[in-house]
């Protein structure tokens, strides 16, 4: 954009935009765009600096201004008090009530997993995935540390583990066959 002298502005401005998909597309889809034609506008009529907002105070603007962000920080901290509360509720509880051999024993008649293999699957998903991966590979560090301390791991192997493994095997061969 070219600055003029203020004696040189038109006060007439038009903007000539075609709102189709091969023409200014990416104008459009940009967030400034209606922030870049207002202070253009505002440029040339003469408007002082110092009455011009900023993007973040401009009223529409798309980012949350004052009554959103206290909003968005409240729902924040309670979520975080209540999530702190209830761990620490719980863990009150469980110390008070801990696991007997008896429940791990009932349990483990309805509980398959939390054994190495299914580790070892988590893990290769989570490095398989792409975008996201940071978040997945978290996931699967806390998996694994908690699956470290806890009292069920390795207790309850996948019992069909191998025989699925080659079946999926099979299967993928298979479709490699019928896609060729």
């Amino acid at each position: 954009m070219m600055k003029l002298e203020k004696k040189y502005c038109p006060k007439i401005i038009v903007i000539i935009i075609w709102p189709e998909e091969s023409h200014n597309a990416e104008f459009l889809m940009w967030l400034y765009s209606n922030y870049l034609i207002r202070l253009s506008e505002m440029e040339c009529v003469g408007t002082e600096s110092t009455e011009i907002p900023s993007y973040t105070d401009w009223e529409y603007s798309p980012v949350p201004h004052l009554i959103d962000t206290t909003f968005l920080g409240a729902g924040v901290i309670v979520i975080s008090l209540v999530s702190l509360g209830g761990f620490l509720y719980s863990r009150k509880y469980s110390r008070q009530n801990p696991i007997l051999k008896e429940d791990l024993e009932a349990l483990s008649q309805d509980v398959e997993g939390f054994d190495e293999n299914t580790l070892l699957e988590f893990k290769r998903a989570a490095y398989m995935a792409k975008g996201v991966g940071f978040l997945a590979r978290g996931l699967f560090w806390a998996a694994e540390k908690g699956a470290k301390i806890s009292p069920l791991h390795n207790k309850f192997p996948i019992s069909i583990y191998q025989a699925a493994a080659e079946e999926a095997s099979s299967l993928t061969a298979e479709k490699i066959v019928l896609v060729i």
